[in-house]
C-alpha cells in the first residue's frame, strides 16, 4: 500500500510540473538537484560527491540517494519513490545510467545522464536513438570520433570532461610522518597495472565459455603486443591493430574462432589487457632508470618487479593530495584521455604532471582544448623523452614550479566543477526556455 501511495504521489506532483521553471529556481536559489549513486563504484561517488559540493558552491539545492545494493537497482523502487517525494528534484543526475533503466521515474524531469566509461548500454546507436525531450547526455568522450558516430543528438549533448576540485585538492602543511611516508621524486596513482590480474579479469568476463586454448594464445598476443609497446616498435595499438595481432597469430596456430566472438572478445581485450600494457611500461622504464618512485593503487602489489614500490591504495580526496604534495612529478599512464583527474589533482597539488601522449586522433577527451602543452602540461612520447624531462625538472625546481603554478590557475579559471555544473543547467534551460510548455 505504501508503494502504491508513493507512486501515485509522484505521478501527481510532476503532472503538473514544466521544466521552464528551471531557470527562474536558478536564479532565485531554490533549484533542486537529485542525484543517484553506486555504493559498488567508488569512482562515481567521488565525481558525485564532487558535483555536489559545486551545486552547493552556486547556491543548488543537492541531495543523493545511494542504491541499496551492490548489484542492482530492481528491488529499489520503493527507495527511488520515497527520495523523489521527499526532495521533488527538478533535474535528475546519474553517471553511466540512462533513464529508461529506471521506470519508475516520471517522464517529465530533465534527466541527466554523465557518460564516463566504455559499457556497450552507452556505446551504442541503439541508445543514442532512445534519447528523449526530457533527456541529456553530458558526455566525458569529447574528441571521441567512436563516440560521435554513435548519432547522439547534438542538442541533448552537454561537453562534460571530469573536473577539478580545488577545495579538497590544494597545497596542505604536511606533518613530519607525512613527509617521510609520502615524500618520492615520481608517484604513480592508478588502480590497474598489472597484466596478470588484467588477463584473470578478461578470463572472467566469459566464465568458463573461454577453452584453455585460447586462453594460453591470449597470454602468448599478450606477450608479442607489450614488447612491441616496450620496445618501443609501436606506440598506440588502434582496434585494427589489435584484429591483426589477433588474426596473425591465430592463422600461425591454426586456431578457428567465429567472426563475432572474435569481435568481442579484442573490444574485452583492449578494455581489460592492452590498457594495463600501456600502463606496466613507462613504469618499468622508470623502475630500470632507478627513480625514488612510490606506486599508489591496487594491483601492483601482485607484480613481481614493481611491488616493492607498491604502497597501497591511495584514498580519494585529502589523503591523495598530501601524497602530491610530498612529490615532485607525478606520470600519467592512461592512454585513453589525457583530461584526466590526475592532471588537476597533481597539479593543483603543486606536483608537476607528465603524461602519456596519447595521439590527437586517439584521445577521447583531449585537455588540449584548454591547456597549453609545454606551457601548462606536459606529455612524453617515448622512454628517452620521458627521461629527459623527468631528469629536467627534478634537477630544475623553478622550471618545475613554474609550470605547476601556470597549470594550476589555468584548471582553477576553466576546469571546475562548477563551471561543469553551471554549463549543464543552462543547457537544459536553453532547452526549456522560461514561458515555453
Amino acid at each position: 500500500n505504501a508503494k502504491v501511495t508513493a507512486k501515485k504521489e509522484m505521478i501527481s506532483y510532476y503532472k503538473g510540473f514544466n521544466p521552464s521553471s528551471i531557470e527562474e529556481k536558478y536564479k532565485n536559489g531554490t533549484l533542486k538537484i537529485g542525484f543517484f549513486t553506486s555504493r559498488f563504484t567508488t569512482a562515481l561517488k567521488f565525481y558525485t560527491r564532487d558535483c555536489i559540493m559545486a551545486c552547493q558552491n552556486l547556491g543548488v539545492k543537492a541531495d543523493v540517494l545511494i542504491e541499496q545494493s551492490d548489484i542492482s537497482w530492481s528491488a529499489s523502487e520503493e527507495c527511488f519513490n520515497h527520495f523523489i517525494n521527499s526532495f521533488k528534484p527538478d533535474i535528475i543526475f546519474v553517471i553511466d545510467h540512462f533513464r529508461w533503466e529506471y521506470p519508475s521515474i516520471p517522464e517529465n524531469i530533465p534527466y541527466v545522464c554523465w557518460v564516463q566509461d566504455f559499457m556497450p548500454s552507452l556505446f551504442s546507436a541503439e541508445a543514442a536513438k532512445k534519447v528523449g525531450r526530457y533527456d541529456f547526455v553530458m558526455n566525458i568522450f569529447m574528441t571521441s570520433e567512436e563516440f560521435n558516430s554513435f548519432g547522439y543528438p547534438e542538442k541533448h549533448l552537454i561537453d562534460g570532461p571530469i573536473m577539478s576540485n580545488p577545495q579538497i585538492y590544494k597545497k596542505y602543511e604536511l606533518t613530519e610522518d607525512e613527509i617521510e611516508k609520502y615524500c618520492a621524486d615520481i608517484c604513480i596513482i592508478s588502480n590497474a597495472g598489472y597484466i596478470e590480474d588484467a588477463l584473470e579479469m578478461l578470463f572472467s568476463v566469459y566464465r568458463n565459455s573461454i577453452p584453455d586454448h585460447i586462453k594460453k594464445a591470449l597470454r602468448s598476443i599478450t606477450n608479442i603486443i607489450y614488447d612491441d609497446v616496450y620496445f618501443e616498435k609501436k606506440h598506440y595499438f588502434k582496434v585494427s591493430d589489435i584484429k591483426g595481432a589477433f588474426l596473425d597469430f591465430f592463422s600461425k596456430k591454426q586456431i578457428s574462432i567465429e567472426e563475432s566472438i572474435l569481435n568481442q572478445l579484442i573490444e574485452n581485450y583492449r578494455i581489460h589487457v592492452l590498457l594495463n600494457i600501456y600502463k606496466t611500461v613507462p613504469v618499468m622504464w622508470l623502475h630500470e632508470k632507478g627513480y625514488n618512485m612510490k606506486i599508489w593503487g591496487k594491483t601492483w602489489v601482485n607484480h613481481p618487479v614493481l611491488k616493492k614500490y607498491a604502497m597501497g591504495v591511495a584514498a580519494n580526496g585529502e589523503t591523495m593530495s598530501r601524497i602530491l604534495n610530498a612529490t615532485k612529478i607525478s606520470v600519467g599512464i592512461n592512454m585513453i584521455v589525457s583530461l584526466h583527474p590526475r592532471v588537476y589533482e597533481a597539479t593543483l597539488s603543486g606536483c608537476l604532471y607528465i603524461g602519456n601522449g596519447i595521439p590527437e586522433e586517439h584521445d577521447f577527451c583531449n585537455i588540449r582544448r584548454y591547456m597549453s602543452e609545454n606551457d601548462e602540461i606536459l606529455f612524453f612520447y617515448s622512454k628517452e623523452d620521458l627521461y629527459k624531462k623527468i631528469d629536467r625538472f627534478l634537477a630544475d625546481e623553478s622550471a618545475r614550479n613554474q609550470i605547476v603554478e601556470k597549470g594550476a590557475d589555468k584548471i582553477k579559471k576553466v576546469l571546475t566543477y562548477e563551471i561543469l555544473m553551471d554549463n549543464m543547467i543552462k543547457k537544459i534551460c536553453e532547452h526549456f526556455p522560461a514561458g515555453s510548455k
